[in-house]
């Protein structure tokens, strides 16, 4: 800040006689100086850690921290960031006094009805935090119509983030725009969208300065980017419980310093807290100051004395029972045994009693038998290689699909090209996906170090197989047909919109969903042939395009199933599913089964009749021709359900909306399929479009033939190795 201050911030921050501290003090309690001393402390701050090993994944600044988050990711050279952290704080100091700001214990929804012109939410800190700016009267008035809320009034100069800060904007939006930005090399998570951000502005940190900071949007963010660990670098710890309260408990939140606390025990704790939680830290570069080293234990021949617990007697009566005995007791249904163990005499209200345990207690080994296997897809923040990975040894194929021009094709082939790397394009269209043939030409692309396919993007039907997307017949066809040519490459496959990985996501494209479920197949049956699935956003913007390079170029190790969003890159994994604590589905009404005349269709058909379901729709191929359907109806009629068994290749979308339109259905459960195992080398057209029309077209048929009826359930079965593939 050398030369942007009246004088040194170094002797404002550090003075040392008691005249020039209380001086300081004062200085220090004006926006002019205290924006600077803030962002200087927290860029120190920063530095430290990061010497000591911690590397964030994410960054999250709070007003003008963020100023200090876009510097240490790259965004802003330390000069450029003075500059405008300096006109920041020069401007704001010189408009006129008199706001106020109030912190409140509430939400955004309960203070909105009583905001006035005069008065801003300022910041959303967490769900039940939130701060007014504004003019003093206007705010007081405010406060005064929430006499029940606990609230406090912040020592500032001004009323930051309200409409008071208007004139300055114009001026500082100049001096922004005089400065370069990049992109950040560290992923940001912006306060004033409350999402990713990939591209800052001189309008962004103009709308930042009048905007609501939405800290709490911020965070709600990071934990569906899948951050639990969180760092919180500043003077004091005010942030902590804001971040506790949006997260919930699932989360670590510490803080390098601490108001009131001293400095060097406030740090190594929330070291400490931090490396014990699982996050990084390099404890050799913590103590390598101070000249310690790591030493091997003692060698000593221990003299080893063992103190097992000396089993002890204990009266088995009616208050003190063994519960491995009464359980037992309780499976078997056995009353006697049961009184007995209870010490109690056999009385008829015991022999009603225990048949009712009895099921109780298997329902509840069965429920906890499967939540132990409840498991979900989640996505976490996964580290780049920090060396610069070769984009330019040898040259990269593109292939694409003729229907439509793709922009991710087109973003891709231009960075490529602006790096100086040779691009090969190869356009198919639905004659190009004769296997023999694709093979003949892909063998003069063999001077190609990669291959990257689009063509899961297209989403057209097949002309002979009406539903099944080109996309996923013609991925079948390449991965075959480099096979066949003999190229010693890895094919990648790029979609967009085909996996859900952050919320802000959107509505993804189930079609193009299916490449993924054929690409783990192959990345078991073709390790060496393959590289992987990678998903970007709709849109090729912001540093997404880069990122995606160097996921291509092999800079996320083995990671093979990514999503890039935005400049972070999230892989895939399976993660124990804790069960939402949502309203359980009570089947009533009619329920329609497909596949109710197979195993699991009839499993599913008594479990939805046992639990309420007065009607139960079967739809199979052969309807009442299938094996076991007669036995199958008398068995659900003698539960007291209606039955009726359907002939309906749910396969075929005319069939499926024939079948709907005359059924009332509460509740759909999707269980029909088709087996067809087999290696991806020898698939054809026809095999895999009878396994696909059979699931996933028959689920789109009855999606679109559902439309927009209100249902209890739409349930689908699939097979886990769509999950996490399977060879064959």
């Amino acid at each position: 800040f050398d030369g942007l201050l009246d004088r040194s911030l170094r002797e404002v921050m550090f003075a040392d006689a008691d005249a020039d501290a209380d001086a300081a003090a004062e200085a220090l309690g004006l926006t002019g100086w205290a924006q600077p001393a803030l962002f200087a402390v927290e860029v120190a701050l920063f530095r430290l850690v990061e010497s000591w090993g911690v590397t964030p994944d994410y960054l999250v600044g709070h007003s003008v921290g963020e100023l200090a988050a876009a510097h240490v990711s790259g965004v802003l050279p330390l000069g450029d960031a003075c500059r405008l952290v300096a006109a920041r704080a020069r401007l704001m100091q010189a408009l006129p006094g008199g706001g106020a700001m109030w912190a409140v214990r509430a939400t955004v929804d309960e203070v909105a009805p009583l905001l006035v012109e005069d008065v801003s939410v300022a910041a959303v800190n967490a769900p039940g935090q939130v701060v007014l700016s504004g003019e003093r009267a206007a705010v007081e008035a405010v406060a005064a119509r929430l006499p029940e809320r606990k609230g406090r009034w912040l020592q500032v100069s001004h009323a930051f983030h309200s409409a008071l800060m208007d004139p300055m904007l114009e001026e500082f939006g100049r001096v922004a725009d005089g400065i370069e930005m990049r992109r950040p090399e560290m992923p940001i998570v912006s306060t004033l969208t409350g999402e990713l951000i990939e591209e800052f502005s001189a309008s962004y940190w103009a709308d930042q300065v009048r905007g609501t900071v939405r800290f709490a949007d911020a965070i709600t963010c990071l934990k569906s980017l899948g951050v639990a660990r969180f760092v919180t670098l500043g003077p004091d710890a005010g942030l902590v419980g804001a971040v506790e309260e949006t997260y919930g408990d699932e989360t670590l939140a510490v803080s390098l310093l601490g108001r009131d606390r001293p400095e060097p025990h406030t740090a190594v704790t929330a070291l400490a807290r931090l490396w014990a939680d699982g996050g990084p830290v390099d404890w050799a570069a913590f103590y390598a100051p101070t000249g310690a080293r790591t030493v091997d234990l003692p060698t000593y021949a221990f003299q080893r004395s063992r103190y097992w617990p000396r089993p002890r007697t204990a009266e088995q009566d009616a208050e003190h029972g063994v519960d491995a005995d009464l359980w037992n007791a309780i499976e078997r249904g056995d009353a006697e045994a049961l009184a007995a163990e209870l010490g109690v005499d056999l009385q008829s209200p015991m022999d009603e009693v225990v048949p009712a345990l009895s099921a109780w207690r298997r329902r509840h080994e069965e429920r906890a038998s499967l939540d132990r296997l409840r498991y979900q897809v989640s996505w976490t923040p996964v580290g780049l290689d920090p060396a610069p990975v070769a984009v330019t040894a040898g040259g990269w194929l593109l292939v694409e699909s003729a229907g439509a021009l793709d922009v991710w094709a087109e973003a891709l082939a231009g960075e490529l090209a602006s790096r100086g790397v040779r691009v090969e394009r190869l356009r198919l269209g639905v004659g190009d996906l004769d296997r023999v043939g694709l093979a003949e030409r892909l063998a003069g692309f063999a001077g190609c170090g990669r291959v990257v396919s689009f063509l899961g993007q297209d989403e057209a039907s097949h002309s002979e197989h009406v539903g099944v997307p080109v996309g996923l017949v013609g991925t079948v066809a390449l991965v075959q047909a480099v096979a066949d040519a003999g190229l010693d490459v890895r094919v990648w496959c790029v979609t967009s919109g085909a996996v859900l990985a952050v919320p802000g996501d959107g509505a993804v494209h189930p079609l193009r969903a299916g490449v993924w479920g054929l690409g783990r197949v192959v990345a078991l049956e073709e390790p060496g042939r393959w590289g992987g699935l990678v998903d970007v956003p709709v849109e090729p913007v912001g540093g997404s395009v880069a990122r995606l390079v160097e996921v291509l170029a092999g800079g996320v190790g083995v990671e093979d199933q990514v999503a890039v969003r935005g400049g972070a890159v999230l892989g895939r994994r399976l993660v124990r599913a804790r069960l939402s604590g949502g309203g359980v589905w009570s089947p009533s009404g009619t329920v329609l089964v497909t596949g109710g005349t197979g195993a699991l269709g009839a499993r599913v058909a008594r479990w939805v009749v046992e639990r309420g379901a007065g009607r139960v729709v079967l739809a199979s191929r052969r309807g009442m021709a299938a094996e076991g359907a007669d036995e199958l109806c008398e068995e659900l009629r003698a539960l007291g359900a209606g039955v009726e068994v359907v002939a309906c290749d749910v396969g075929v979308r005319r069939e499926v909306e024939e079948l709907l339109a005359r059924c009332d259905v509460s509740a759909v459960v999707h269980a029909a399929g088709v087996l067809d195992d087999g290696v991806v080398g020898g698939l054809t057209v026809d095999r895999l479009a009878g396994v696909w029309e059979a699931k996933a077209g028959a689920a789109w048929h009855l999606h679109h033939a559902l439309g927009d009826r209100e249902l209890d359930a739409f349930v689908v079965f699939s097979s886990a190795a769509g999950v996490w593939g399977g060879a064959g």
